[in-house]
């Protein structure tokens, strides 16, 4: 049975994959241009996969997803007209769902729902998020605030450069 990941493991694991989960980043919403959902399964009646629901419609792709079939499922949805035709919003939200996928395959998730997201043209904000695993979730102790954690053996520390 499927448990649900702690909050503060959650967020943690979110920013070690490079993605911001900070329900007070939410735009104002004269700055708002969609409003989307990412979910990741393992019980889809198709097998492990990730869809992208906005405004009603969704956009579907197996697990593994290369950085190819996420911009595809962002260009599906535009070609729905329920995305704006925006480069920046477009390579955001392909970010998004690569990770999100990644995230889910290698921590071994059972789901994975990163909802709402609000996307705008300078960025994004993941307002909340959910997880559920079969088993407990352990994360390292960081080394340094800006090492790089995830890179399995990887015992050297970086330092952040100081002006001279």
């Amino acid at each position: 049975m499927a448990t649900r990941v702690p909050k503060e493991t959650l967020i943690e694991l979110l920013t070690r994959y490079g993605l911001v989960a900070h329900p007070q980043a939410r735009p104002p919403r004269t700055h708002a241009r969609a409003e989307a959902s990412i979910i990741c399964a393992a019980d889809w009646e198709q097998g492990a996969g990730i869809a992208l629901d906005v405004h009603g419609h969704r956009a579907f792709r197996l697990v593994p997803l290369s950085a190819y079939e996420a911009g595809t499922m962002v260009v599906e949805l535009q070609r729905a007209g329920v995305l704006p035709h925006n480069e920046h919003l477009e390579k955001t939200l392909a970010h998004l769902l690569a990770r999100s996928a990644e995230i889910f395959a290698e921590r071994g998730l059972d789901r994975l729902e990163l909802r709402p997201v609000h996307l705008w043209d300078g960025g994004y904000s993941v307002e909340g998020a959910d997880a559920h695993a079969g088993h407990p979730i352990h994360l390292r102790p960081r080394r340094h605030p800006d090492a790089n954690d995830r890179a399995p053996g990887n015992e050297q520390r970086f330092e952040p450069l100081r002006r001279r």
